[in-house]
């Protein structure tokens, strides 16, 4: 058979191999461990490769050399290859990894020269020589500390992963050429499997393939099939007619499909050693006033204004980010971008930020993009809204009977107007409390056996949502139930990056007295953004198309100012 063929084999494994890199690290980062999709991986290969083994007349020409080569090499691939692999890229990025993988065509030239011994052309040493000194800058590149769980550690899990495929290449020819390349691998995966089911495949029971959003699914299963069982497949048919260092040579398309991937998926400059800023605002608005004179859904720009419903709160915001984000995706930062523009902000929905939270994995730090003259709110308070219910007996108003419902309430409103907590916030100051809305009576002659009011209760970092609603509850006669714990104060300190980077960009710093999506992030966050609160949700809103350029100028200047405080002293 021509030997196109078999050179079209290796093309295709290494472009199947190149998009692996790119859905590892979306996976592992965000949804499994790595084990994890290391057993899934050894089973799909078991399934679909023993057979071939197991019913070849070509496995009865095995002999005890042959089985101790086959042995090695399945230790070689599996542990040595597989895992250490997706090991490696949960530390590191896809264009990295994939980069590193190139050094395979160079230790299979030494692995070769070590097994068959010839002598160098001078060209062959020298690309040898390059290879290994851009596998140590990368390693290398931010320090020469290989740091658990840094990017220099992943990408030596990642070279070890290298130096076993070639190894493997190398070694494992003379078995292919006379057993034949299925075979092989059906004895590959027969001894793989033996030798990781008792210790991976607890993971297995822990995969929540059906809970995984559809993108995640597309990627495991890519993984499995065009990422392992095709590519494997086409890998070693093609090693069985051609040189090792002519199979080797064709991983140099593996860094070209995993970098497109990585750029156009955003991966690619993430470092897991890193803290992760997520920039943040919401696309989605509030249903127009009845009041407007112009039509809310026509953006019109008079005066150097922008009309336009949601153009300040916070459509305004959402440029200034994406402009911000763009800007700095390919620049050398001390911390990972992560842009998220959510919706359902406006009526706190399940499927806004609560949702995209959990997808993004782990975040340290957030700006938040909302209408504030671009001055930093260092806090807000949170917010639990009681529905009260104060319970009595009904009689007749004329003769005096009954328990009056809405005395009851009246006490517990009174109480509730001189409360005061023990504890008072520092940045925050004291929980609000206010009672607005109250409903009692069916006619004016029978006494109230039931009287429902409802209280705002802003409340602080003093105190937890659930912790705020038991002290008032023991405090008041009346039943009171909570509508919703979630939207919980959020402050962030004086001393924090965060804070220290506004105040170096100039920016003042205040307590905003509205809610946002950082009320629902469980780490520290600013907000800042241009526009004005007060023309939020009012009639014939707009913004200053001067107030986005400064919003995108002072996004810029705060994100470096953020990365000065992390110790860089320069953005490159």
């Amino acid at each position: 058979m021509s030997k196109t063929r078999y050179n079209l084999d290796l093309v295709f494994a290494n472009i199947f191999f190149g998009a692996n890199f790119s859905f590892y690290v979306s996976l592992t980062r965000n949804y499994l461990d790595f084990q994890q999709i290391f057993m899934l991986q050894v089973l799909s290969g078991a399934i679909f490769f023993i057979p071939f083994a197991l019913f070849s007349k070509q496995s009865f020409r095995i002999r005890w050399r042959d089985a101790g080569n086959i042995l090695v090499v399945t230790m070689l691939i599996v542990y040595g290859w597989m895992y250490m692999l997706l090991w490696g890229s949960s530390y590191t990025s896809p264009i990295d990894a994939s980069i590193i993988s190139t050094l395979g065509p160079a230790v299979t030239l030494i692995m070769d020269h070590i097994m068959h011994p010839h002598k160098y052309i001078k060209a062959r040493v020298v690309g040898v020589v390059c290879a290994l000194a851009g596998a140590a800058v990368l390693l290398f590149d931010h320090g020469f500390v290989l740091t658990h769980g840094s990017r220099a550690y992943g990408n030596a899990l990642v070279l070890v992963a290298v130096v076993a495929i070639a190894i493997n290449t190398v070694i494992i020819k003379p078995q292919l050429e006379r057993l034949g390349t299925l075979v092989v691998m059906g004895w590959y995966y027969i001894i793989g499997l033996a030798i990781t089911a008792p210790f991976f495949w607890k993971y297995i029971d822990h995969v929540p393939f059906l809970r995984l959003p559809l993108f995640a699914q597309a990627e495991l299963g890519y993984i499995l099939i065009l990422g392992t069982v095709l590519p494997m497949y086409l890998l070693y048919r093609g090693t069985e007619k051609l040189t090792s260092v002519h199979t080797a040579l064709y991983r140099y398309i593996q860094p070209v499909i995993a970098g497109i991937l990585a750029i156009t998926r955003g991966q690619a400059h993430f470092d897991a050693a890193k803290p992760t800023l997520l920039l943040n605002s919401h696309h989605d608005t509030v249903r127009p006033a009845a009041s407007y004179t112009r039509d809310p859904y026509a953006p019109t720009v008079e005066d150097g204004k922008l009309y336009g419903l949601g153009s300040n709160d916070a459509g305004a915001s959402v440029v200034c980010l994406l402009e911000t984000f763009l800007t700095f995706r390919t620049r050398p930062l001390p911390f990972n971008l992560v842009l998220g523009i959510s919706a359902e902000e406006e009526c706190m929905g399940e499927n806004g930020i609560r949702a995209l939270l959990p997808a993004l994995g782990k975040v340290d730090m957030a700006l938040v993009g909302e209408p504030t003259g671009m001055q930093a709110a260092t806090g807000e308070r949170g917010l639990v809204v009681l529905d009260c219910t104060a319970h009595g007996r009904s009689g007749h108003a004329a003769r005096g009977e009954g328990v009056n419902a809405l005395y009851i309430a009246l006490d517990d409103i009174a109480r509730l107007r001189s409360f005061r907590f023990e504890r008072e916030s520092e940045l925050l100051g004291p929980i609000g409390i206010a009672v607005t809305q109250i409903e009692a009576g069916t006619q004016h002659n029978v006494v109230p056996d039931t009287c429902r009011f409802v209280v705002d209760v802003r409340t602080t970092d003093a105190y937890s949502n659930e912790e705020t609603v038991g002290i008032l509850r023991a405090a008041l006669r009346s039943d009171a139930v909570p509508r919703s714990t979630r939207i919980r104060a959020a402050a962030v300190g004086g001393e924090h990056p965060l804070v220290k980077a506004a105040v170096a960009a100039g920016r003042e710093t205040y307590i905003s007295p509205t809610t946002s999506d950082r009320t629902l992030m469980p780490f520290p966050a600013l907000k800042m953004g241009p526009g004005q609160s007060s023309r939020s949700h009012t009639a014939d809103e707009f913004v200053l198309l001067e107030e986005i350029a400064e919003g995108i100028a002072v996004y810029e200047k705060y994100i470096g100012k953020l990365a000065q405080e992390y110790g860089w002293k320069t953005l490159g």
